[in-house]
Parts: structure tokens; C-alpha cells; sequence
């Protein structure tokens, strides 16, 4: 169909610009020929009269170019993107004289703010077609993700009944937002469709594909800021969330970001390329434009939007529910929480409402465009089931952007993103039977297949679990793109497997995807079925445990909220106190932003009424009586850091002492030494450890696990975090379970002691920490073995580097929190000297010391 696409005029507005583009893309992919009409506000002095009508008939009705100046940068995408467009139309009467000679089969209206009365101004008729009234053609009105800007009414009586007429003669009402479908109803008296804004409807890696690469002096980890209206309360905002992220804020245009007031002469967004590049590679947003919600959102960054009331709020709440992000939306910054804005987004479950909406809403543009009624109200029949068994047209359900899916008239088409045919990519939809685990199946795909690809594995997916299994696979070959019938027999693999599944990486080459007509599946005799074994390759494996530490840092991450979270982030901040105090060459009023923090933390502790007397509390009090004491000694007024802390907390700081905190030198005691009977030498502890597996009768004292312990504890921590655990077991039975899961110890009689070391992933406060818990677990397990041997007992450590179903059943078997690591075992006991161990032949020294000339 050819169609005519109205939306407000183009401008500087680039998520504007990026609406048109999006919906014309999208009609494009549709098989449609979608043409911009360029209806602009009219210059100054303009009028419609008989000299312009006469030259209607001599000007071109398309143009290859929207005429900007050379000095907007954005004219160049515009320009590539979004022509031919149609001549420019200054006045509601041109428009209507010459809309019939390009012989539109359909004009759709939207997105954005089209309806809302103060942008479209004299031409708010035209954005409710208007102008087709005229018309001798029986042209489709339709109009796409309309907005009105605002969730109340701005309509005078004159307009209201104009609008409400017009947008009667529709053949189909879609909206932006939820309140605009309340508003058509109320006032139009006409039933709207909530759809997605046209940017929505395509993907990451689509828009990936417009802009340049980063350039070398533009840093990716950064805080990006797209904020149209500045000010102070928003550039509290902003400074808050670049001390806790420990990045630098940053424009649009790629530059820091400067003070609120600052001349901004010669700044600015520079393309609409650039512009989508900065949210590309943002590590964190912040913005007050539905737009840049809307670009944080497509590439999966965490962000904060700053409502903005005066332009209108319904248009951030309608997004925000659709992805449910309602949370991320503040209005100023004493709404903002921090520790809740620096959770991790649950992308995935995001996208996957997305996914959805976009069928949806593309759904709603075919239904349109082909429709039949005028009621306003088009739902896509996606799924058409013949019988229980069968499904024809499914939904299909993609993980990530790496997919586009596009419903046809008898398929649904799906297609792979360009360099998105990668392990881990995949796409799913329901199957139109339950599945029961050892029972068996045949699976049935009436389909059309694209891929230079050998073969297609098939699969299903347990979408609880997030786990795939291949069921089987299809053979490709070199054989053309024909229809083809596929079938495969395959046992159910467990329960809890609803869906079908394929994975980008069957498909490469130009255009790769597949359109599915139907899918049936239905259960046979057991005996058709030869089971398969399931064979997962290194990579697989790899990715499975990776994702698997990944999610549980999150998990720990998230419990940042609770007392352990405050502990770390109290020990961080007095650490770096501390490491001021200790300077040779003092620095008097030092340490601002970890004062601030700390200021925070223990007004927070003692808000949440924990315990006065924890060590951290304790630590961080101490450091800071140290800190005030030294400056007091200097003469140095401190007075501004000392009032940042609250009364209650000032009191605290006079009565403390620098015993748990401060700085002191580097042959002074830190704590008093642990009592032992052994008097061996460091270098006999080093040199005489040995990994003992064979233990006496003799029993193992508390004391001696405990002054162990104590010894560990010297180890190094990052900013003294002190994030190890140690469990301590005795139970035989129970000793017996562990050991038999982990493995290691078989052939062996069982240890008297066993000791399992974790690292609390709560101690560690942003991403790049994510392997810390085993650093600092593997420090302190390495001076606990030395310890256990320096107060008379032997050891031996046992890796807990297990498969996810192990470590599951340990955890299980200990009830140990979700957001310790496993470090290792250690089996303890008394041992006879006299007993043989492996010699463990050390490297000599030059295989392992590197040394770097300059």
C-alpha cells in the first residue's frame, strides 16, 4: 500500500525525528510504501491565497531533501533516512488541495505529541485528517501511537467537537498512552488501542546499526545525561549518582557534563547518529525526555527519569508501566533512593513484556491497514488453533533485540538481527500441549527456513528454570529457501518444558531467520523414541556456570538494602579515611565524599536502630574521632565535616576512642597475638604445611579452630571489607553428605572437623567487584590452613569448583545465605608426622617470577 505518514514537523527534536523514522522503518518492513508529509507551520506572513494555489499545480509533489540549514546536523539522517518526502504544505487548505494527487491508500497519523493543542497550533485539524474530507479517494484514516502529551484535557469547546467529529470517521484509534485512552473515550467518544511509541518497535541492534562506532577520546563507562530543562535539583540528581557509581558524568555530545548555568556555547548533540551512539554506550542514565526513557529502555541501561511536570507526566507513567519500571521515575531529588535506583533491572523480563507489545502493536498497524470496521478496536488473531494439538501463526517471544518478529498473513516471520547469530540469542513461544518429563513426543514445524547454515537445532525450553534442551536436529544443506515439514520424536526432558525454542546461532547469512506457519506437537508411544543423550560442550557448560555466578552476584547485590550492605559501605568509606590519616605527608581537611557518605551511613544506622557496638559502627565512629582529633591537634577548622554529621552521632564521635579505627605505625601491635603452645617460625609454618588426609582419634578443640580463625583474620581484605566466612561442621553424618557431593575425599575415613570458607558477596558494592569474594575468600583461606597448622593441627583443602546441581544440594544440605560464595572445604584433625603425603613438587622460581626491565 502506498502510505502517507503525518506527524508534527521535523526539527532539532531527535526523539522526535526518531518516532517518524521508526514508523516509516516499520511500514517499510511491512511491504509498504510509506511517504512523509511534510506539513510544517507556516513563516511569518504566510498566506494561503490564489498566487499560492497556482503555483500548487507547478511545484514537485516529492522532494529528496527537508531543505534545513547546513548548521542542524540532524538534516543529514533525515535526509538518508526519511526521504523522498512530499513538498511542504504551509496551511490546511494546500494540504487538502493536493492530498489526492498522490493517490494514498491509507494515511496513518502519530506518534508523539500530535494531538496535543499547543505543538500542533493552527494545524491540529490536519493531525485528526482533516484535510481528507475533501478527498474523492476512500482513504484508510488511521492513526498510530497518537499522544496528547498530557493525562488531562487541554481541549477548548471548539476544539473538542472538532477533534471528536473527525476522529469518528477513523478506521482505526490507537494511542501512546494508557490516559489517552480514557481521554478518547471521555471526550472523542471513540475507543482507542494503547500501543507502543513507533521507537519501541525495533531493536537495540537495529539502532546499533545507524551509529558510528565509539571514537577513541569518548569513554563507553560513563553516566550519560539527556536532560532538556536543567537545574540545581536535577544536578543533585546527577552528582549523587556519579559519587556512587564512580563514573563521570557526561552529555550527550560526548563532553563532561558542566555545572547548571554554565554557558553551553558550542555544545550539544551533534547528530542524531552520535546522540543514539551516548546511549549505546552509556554505563547509566539520567533524563527528564520520554525519548531518552524510551532509548534507555531499548538498550537495556539502567536509568533514573526525572518526571517532568510542566511538559507532562502521562507520558513517562504509561512507559514505564508498559516495561514495569514505574520505579525508576523521581521528581526530585529528595525522592531519589539510591540503593533502590542502583539495583540491576530484571532485563529480561522487561524485554520480554516488550516482545510482546510489539506484536501487539504491530498487529494493531496490519489489522489496520487491512481492516474491515471502523470501531476502532483491532486486535491481531496471532494464534488460530485448529485443534489441541496444533498452533498456527505463534507468538513468538524473543530474549534480547537479537530477533525481529513481524506477523504475516498465514506465518509469523522471524529474523535475526545483523551479527546476532550467536550462542545464547534465542527465541521461544508456547507449545500447544503440556509436556511431562520420560514421556514422548512428536514435534511438527511447517516453516520456511533461511540460513546458510548446515543445520537447525530445535528445541525446548523450561522458561521457570530458564533452561533449553535440544530435542533435535533439522538438516539444511544447501537446498534453496522452499517450504518444507519437519518433524522430530523426542522425550520430554522434565517437567515444566512449555515451549519451543530456536537459537540465532542455526542462523546466519544475509536476512537469516525462518516463517513459521504452524507448530504441532503431540504425545506418541514411548517406545517410538530412542533417548538421547544429553552431550553439552565445554562452551556451553562454561556459559551455564558463568551466567549462574553472574545471577547470584546480583542476588547479593540486591541485598545491599540490608544491615551487611551498610557495613560495607561503612568500612569502605572509614578505610579511605583511614589510608588519609596513616599519609606521611599529611594532608589537612582531606576525605569530603567519604566523609559525606559516612555522614549518611551512620545517621541511617542509627535511624534503622542497629547495634552501636558492631565493629564496623564502631570503626567508622573511631576513625572519625581519630580524624577530628588530628585536625583539632593541628589547628585545622574542620567545622563544615564536623556538621555534616547529625547530633545523635556527634556524641557518639566525642565518646569514641581511635582503638578500632585511625592509623598507627607499622610495628605497633593492631590487636593482641593469639596464645598458641607452638612455637614454630614463620618460615617452618610455610615450609612445613602439607595437605594431610588421614587423621588421628585425637579430638579437635574449639579453642584451636578459633585461634585459627583469629590468625586468618590478619589476612588483607579490599578496603578491610573482611568478607570470609567460616562454617564449621562436626556432625559425622552430615560431614559424610558434604564430602560425597564434593567429591574429593573419597577412599578416606572421614575428617573430625570440617570447615567449609565462603565470601559474603554483600561486602562488595559495585560490578567491577565481582570476583572479589574469591580473592579475598582465597587470602584468607591460605592464612586459616597456615593458622590451623601453627596451633598444631593438619588440613586439607577441597575445591568447591562443582556443577550448579552440586553446589545446589550443599546449599540445600547447610542453609547457608544465597549470597555466599563457596571458597573450599578444609578437613581438619590431628595427624601423625609419620604418615606419607604427596610430595607436591613446587615450580622452581624462575618458572613463576617475571621480571619487567624498563
Amino acid at each position: 500500500m502506498k502510505i502517507g505518514v503525518l506527524t508534527l514537523p521535523m526539527n532539532k527534536n531527535f526523539g522526535g525525528n526518531l518516532q517518524a523514522y521508526a514508523l516509516v522503518e516499520v511500514l517499510r518492513r511491512l511491504g509498504h510504501d510509506p511517504l512523509l508529509i511534510n506539513r510544517r507551520h507556516p513563516p511569518e506572513n504566510f498566506v494561503d491565497d490564489a498566487a499560492v494555489a497556482a503555483n500548487d499545480a507547478e511545484a514537485p509533489l516529492v522532494t529528496d531533501s527537508f531543505g534545513m540549514s547546513e548548521a542542524v546536523q540532524n538534516r543529514i539522517f533525515l535526509d538518508k533516512y526519511l526521504t523522498p518526502i512530499t513538498r511542504p504544505f504551509f496551511s490546511s487548505a494546500q494540504l487538502a488541495r493536493n492530498i489526492d494527487k498522490y493517490q494514498f491508500d491509507a494515511v496513518v497519523v502519530g506518534s508523539d505529541q500530535v494531538w496535543r493543542a499547543k505543538y500542533a497550533r493552527a494545524a491540529l485539524s490536519d493531525f485528526f485528517l482533516g484535510f481528507l474530507e475533501r478527498s474523492n479517494s476512500r482513504t484508510k484514516r488511521i492513526s498510530y501511537a497518537g499522544s496528547f502529551g498530557a493525562s488531562s484535557w487541554e481541549y477548548d469547546a471548539d476544539q473538542t467537537h472538532e477533534a471528536s467529529r473527525l476522529i469518528r470517521q477513523f478506521d482505526a484509534v490507537s494511542v501512546r498512552e494508557d490516559s489517552a485512552v480514557t481521554l478518547c473515550h471521555d471526550y472523542l467518544s471513540v475507543d482507542a488501542q494503547h500501543v507502543l511509541d513507533p521507537t519501541l518497535l525495533l531493536s537495540a541492534d537495529h539502532y546499533s546499526s545507524l551509529c558510528p562506532e565509539r571514537s577513541g577520546n569518548i569513554e563507553s563507562n560513563r553516566l550519560l545525561t539527556y536532560v532538556l530543562d536543567a537545574n540545581a535539583d536535577k544536578e543533585r540528581v546527577i552528582t549523587a549518582l556519579s559519587e556512587a557509581l564512580f563514573l563521570k558524568a557526561y552529555s550527550t555530545d560526548g563532553k563532561p557534563l558542566l555545572p547548571t548555568g554554565s554557558s553551553k556555547t558550542g555544545r550539544g548533540d551533534k547528530s542524531i547518529e552520535g546522540w543514539l551512539a551516548s546511549f549505546r554506550d552509556a554505563a547509566f542514565v539520567v533524563t527528564d525526555s520520554f525519548h531518552g526513557v524510551a532509548f534507555s529502555i531499548i538498550f537495556n541501561k539502567p536509568f533514573i527519569a526525572y518526571g517532568n511536570p510542566s511538559r507532562g507526566l502521562a507520558r513517562f507513567t504509561s512507559l514505564l508501566k508498559l516495561a514495569g519500571l514505574e520505579d525508576r521515575l523521581v521528581i526530585k531529588s529528595g525522592g531519589v533512593d539510591l540503593d533502590k535506583m542502583l539495583q540491576p533491572i530484571d532485563w529480561k523480563a522487561v524485554n520480554d513484556r516488550l516482545a510482546a507489545l510489539r506484536i501487539k502493536s504491530i498487529g494493531f498497524l496490519e489489522a489496520a491497514l487491512a481492516g474491515s470496521s471502523r470501531t476502532g478496536k483491532f486486535s491481531p488473531q496471532s494464534i488460530i488453533t485448529k485443534n489441541e494439538t496444533q498452533v498456527e501463526r505463534p507468538v513468538f517471544t524473543s530474549v534480547n533485540n537479537a530477533w525481529q518478529i513481524v506477523s504475516h498473513g498465514h506465518s509469523t516471520a522471524l529474523t535475526v538481527a545483523p551479527g546476532a547469530a550467536i550462542r545464547g540469542n534465542l527465541i521461544w513461544c508456547d507449545l500447544p500441549v503440556t509436556l511431562h518429563k520420560q514421556s514422548a513426543y512428536r514435534l511438527k514445524i511447517d516453516w520456511t527456513v533461511r540460513t546458510n547454515a548446515s543445520s537447525v537445532s530445535l528445541c525446548v525450553r523450561n522458561g521457570e528454570a530458564s533452561k533449553v534442551v535440544i530435542i533435535g536436529t533439522v538438516k539444511i544443506g544447501n537446498s534453496a529457501i522452499t517450504p518444507r515439514v519437519d518433524t522430530v520424536d523426542f522425550i520430554a526432558p522434565g517437567n515444566g518444558f512449555t515451549q519451543f525454542a530456536l537459537g540465532a546461532a542455526s542462523f546466519t547469512g544475509d536476512n537469516a531467520g525462518a516463517d513459521i506457519a504452524s507448530i504441532s506437537c503431540e504425545e506418541i508411544p514411548l517406545n517410538l523414541v530412542k533417548p538421547q543423550k544429553n552431550i553439552s560442550s565445554f562452551a556451553d557448560q562454561a556459559r551455564e556456570l558463568a551466567l549462574r555466578d553472574n545471577e547470584q552476584f546480583l542476588t547479593a547485590y540486591a541485598e545491599r538494602r540490608n544491615k551487611a550492605g551498610a557495613r560495607a559501605r561503612l568500612m569502605f568509606s572509614a578505610h579511605s579515611i583511614e589510608k588519609g590519616l596513616s599519609r606521611s605527608a599529611f594532608r589537612a581537611g582531606f576525605g569530603r565524599k567519604a566523609i559525606e557518605k559516612l555522614a549518611v551511613e551512620t545517621q541511617n544506622w542509627l535511624a534503622k536502630d542497629h547495634d552501636t557496638d558492631d565493629r564496623f559502627f564502631k570503626a567508622a565512629i573511631s576513625v572519625m574521632h581519630a580524624y577530628f582529633e588530628r585536625h583539632k591537634k593541628l589547628e585545622v577548622d574542620v567545622s563544615e565535616f564536623w556538621n555534616l554529621f547529625s547530633p545523635s552521632v556527634q556524641e557518639i564521635i566525642l565518646q569514641a576512642d581511635d582503638v578500632h579505627g585511625g592509623a598507627l605505625t607499622a610495628e605497633s601491635a593492631r590487636e593482641e597475638l593469639v596464645p598458641t603452645c607452638s612455637e614454630r617460625k614463620f618460615l617452618d609454618v610455610v615450609y612445613g604445611r602439607r595437605s594431610v588426609r588421614e587423621f588421628t582419634s585425637a579430638p579437635v578443640r574449639d579453642e584451636d579452630i578459633q585461634r585459627a580463625v583469629q590468625i586468618a583474620l590478619q589476612s588483607p581484605s579490599v578496603c578491610n571489607r573482611q568478607a570470609a566466612r567460616v562454617h564449621q561442621f562436626r556432625d559425622s553424618d552430615q560431614i559424610k553428605e558434604l564430602l560425597s557431593l564434593q567429591g574429593g575425599f573419597n577412599g578416606y575415613n572421614l575428617p573430625p572437623v570440617l570447615l567449609l570458607v565462603t565470601g559474603d558477596q554483600t561486602a562488595f558494592l559495585n560490578p567491577k567487584e565481582r570476583n572479589q569474594a574469591f580473592i579475598d575468600g582465597g587470602l584468607f583461606m591460605m592464612t586459616l590452613l597456615l593458622g590451623l597448622y601453627h596451633v598444631g593441627l593438619g588440613s586439607c583443602p577441597l575445591n568447591t569448583s562443582m556443577e550448579i546441581d552440586q553446589e545446589k544440594k550443599i546449599r540445600k544440605i547447610l542453609n547457608i545465605s544465597k549470597t555466599e560464595v563457596l571458597i573450599a572445604f578444609i578437613a581438619v584433625g590431628h595427624f601423625d608426622p609419620a604418615i606419607l603425603v604427596a610430595r607436591s613438587t613446587r615450580l622452581p622460581v624462575g618458572d613463576v617470577l617475571v621480571q619487567h626491565e624498563q
